[in-house]
């Protein structure tokens, strides 16, 4: 991979600085091993890289599923190749990139912060009325 023109071996980085690096990848991976421990894991760096807007391909791991519209799944090791490869050729896909960002900020703390509080004053509200 080290005589790559295109891959960069950058070497071991504090984990404050790993977000900063996304914005530069043609395409977000997350490959994943399919097993017990891995169908119940929910990788939340999806939404960093949907946030970043560039394509995401990943393993098709159950709780992933929801992201069908914005995601490319591969499984087996040659559709890996596939999978990407479609990736990239939606990177500068302007509307692709912004439903990527759009499902991503959905999934924004602060608005996930936001449907929590207000749950919470509605029931506290009827729980007083009653």
């Amino acid at each position: 991979l080290r005589r790559l023109p295109n891959v960069y071996i950058l070497g071991g980085r504090p984990t404050s600085a790993l977000h900063s690096y996304v914005q530069h990848f043609d395409v977000c991976l997350m490959p994943y091993e399919i097993n017990k421990y891995t169908h119940y894991i929910y990788p939340v760096k999806v939404h960093e890289y949907l946030a970043s807007g560039n394509p995401v391909v990943a393993s098709p791991l159950p709780n992933l599923r929801e992201f069908a519209d914005v995601v490319t799944f591969a499984g087996q090791a040659d559709e890996w190749s596939d999978a990407i490869a479609r990736a990239l050729l939606t990177h500068a896909d302007v509307p692709a990139r912004e439903a990527r960002q759009a499902v991503a900020s959905r999934h924004d703390w602060s608005a996930l912060a936001g449907r929590v509080m207000s749950i919470m004053q509605t029931r506290l509200q009827s729980g007083a009325a009653q």
